[in-house]
């Protein structure tokens, strides 16, 4: 089990497949740091791989909204919330990404389709 591992997400809007996604990073670590990308329009970008997730239609919540749905979600699921942190994570902008998440942490990433691997960079 890794001490801290990061998962990220849009989570526009949170659903149970997002939980699954977020208990499944839980069982990895002691301790869960919830990154949610497009945190605000100055912060994302638009993706070739995936132009619509950059459209303000696909993104209804703010990240006010999404980081509280995660923490609630987390906790109904019996998470103690001392095992998990919530913070903004601009993807578009790798290089902002230290900024808001340790480096040394262990990066969980789904991969399922080209905005998955465009995330995952080159090998």
């Amino acid at each position: 089990m890794h001490e801290l591992g990061v998962i990220h997400g849009r989570f526009q809007i949170l659903h149970n497949d997002h939980l699954t996604y977020l208990l499944a990073g839980k069982k990895r670590c002691r301790h869960l740091l919830v990154g949610v990308t497009n945190p605000d329009p100055i912060l994302s970008g638009n993706e070739t791989t995936d132009p619509a997730r950059s459209d303000p239609l696909n993104n209804p919540c703010t990240y006010y909204e999404r980081s509280r749905m995660v923490r609630a979600a987390l906790v109904r699921a019996g998470i103690p919330l001392t095992d998990f942190s919530v913070t903004p994570l601009p993807i578009s902008r790798p290089d902002l990404l230290i900024h808001y998440a340790p480096k040394d942490a262990v990066y969980y990433l789904t991969i399922y389709d080209d905005w998955g691997r465009a995330k995952k960079g080159p090998p």
